[in-house]
């Protein structure tokens, strides 16, 4: 069993940038669930934007400091 998250962009199909307060509530979950032993995998789509590989960025800082909580 893994956690897998799929994120196909935000405001519009394959584009967009999500929001911090939605990533921080997958952080969340996301944390948990590796606390719990649970390996947990994101994957954004790529877009035009470059917004998924910053999107992934943000949201692994923000699993690491709610790891640290």
């Amino acid at each position: 069993p893994i956690a897998y998250v799929r994120f196909h962009g935000a405001g519009q199909r394959y584009g967009g940038s999500y929001s911090t307060q939605l990533l921080t509530a997958w952080a969340s979950r996301l944390a948990e669930w590796s606390a719990a032993g649970l390996p947990c995998y994101a994957y954004f789509n790529n877009d035009m934007g470059g917004h998924a590989v910053r999107d992934a960025d943000h949201l692994r800082s923000l699993v690491v400091r709610a790891a640290a909580r």
